[in-house]
């Protein structure tokens, strides 16, 4: 009796803690795994922009030299914003392409949520541009001091709905300077992580923006 009731302990105590061990082994890897592939459904796409002055009569006759012509860079930007389906966040030091300003106007008029930062001593310089936004019915904020520079380039799209958030960010201004004469780069991705640290900092802005 005393042998059969020590086995018993024994297996209690040795075999049953290492079936558990192993099944807890096994279900923490298979949940990493889900983890894993769960984040490597995130894409990266990197734009890289040389400065290419020829470029600019491609963008003003909508015609492309190539696959790294300016017009295309634009239209990745142009078609990236038109995917919006409920709001676009865009945190900018300056907006003046003009394709970017009518998609931005076409997804306000379709019901978009469109809220936009600027810098305030740039937007000052074209303020016409302004006030037709905001003739438009798109919410527009500058910071209150004249002492900084706005100097962000983000673009947040339907960043609360993680299956279709995605955003861009990088050196270029959203000029005609920046896409044509510079040399540039942006990031385009649908990392729902980096997305909502970009749209934590443009919601602290837009709280404390005018």
């Amino acid at each position: 009796m005393h042998s059969k009731v020590t086995k018993v302990l024994y297996i209690c105590f040795t075999v049953i803690p290492l079936v558990a061990a192993y099944f807890i082994k096994s279900r923490y890897k298979r949940l990493k795994a889900e983890l894993e592939e769960e984040k490597n459904d995130y894409y990266y796409q990197n734009i890289f922009i040389h400065s290419k002055f020829e470029c600019r009569e491609h963008i003003l006759q909508a015609t492309s030299c190539g696959e790294e012509c300016s017009l295309n860079h634009l239209l990745t930007l142009v078609h990236f914003i038109a995917s919006a389906k409920e709001s676009i966040s865009l945190c900018v030091l300056t907006l003046q392409l003009l394709n970017i300003l009518k998609e931005l106007t076409k997804a306000h008029e379709r019901g978009i949520k469109v809220r936009i930062i600027l810098d305030k001593e740039m937007i000052a310089v074209d303020n016409l541009r302004l006030q037709r936004l905001r003739k438009s019915g798109i919410q527009v904020k500058t910071q209150k001091s004249d002492n900084s520079y706005l100097h962000h380039k983000f673009c947040l799209i339907d960043e609360k709905n993680k299956n279709s958030a995605k955003m861009f960010c990088g050196s270029l201004n959203l000029t005609l300077q920046g896409i044509v004469r510079n040399y540039e780069h942006v990031t385009l991705t649908n990392d729902y992580d980096m997305i909502q640290s970009f749209s934590e900092e443009f919601e602290k802005l837009w709280a404390d923006f005018d």
